[in-house]
């Protein structure tokens, strides 16, 4: 494996981590960054669980991002 996609993995790992400890939109922007980085680690990887998993999260949290903006 490259150093290239430890790092991205790395990044991704702490983006979610740190989305942790926000609350509300925050959390969830960060997270959805971080799991947009967990896809692409995964597609390097070829990782397909990690893949899926994460693009799931990607799709809640746009979901629930999208819920927010629209009830104002």
């Amino acid at each position: 494996m490259d150093w290239g996609t430890e790092i991205f993995g790395l990044i991704a790992g702490v983006l979610v981590m740190l989305s942790y400890i926000f609350t509300g939109k925050k959390l969830r922007v960060i997270n959805l960054v971080g799991s947009i980085f967990f896809v692409i680690y995964g597609i390097k990887l070829g990782g397909v669980s990690v893949v899926v998993l994460n693009g799931a999260c990607i799709i809640i949290h746009l979901y629930y991002l999208l819920k927010e903006v629209t009830k104002r």
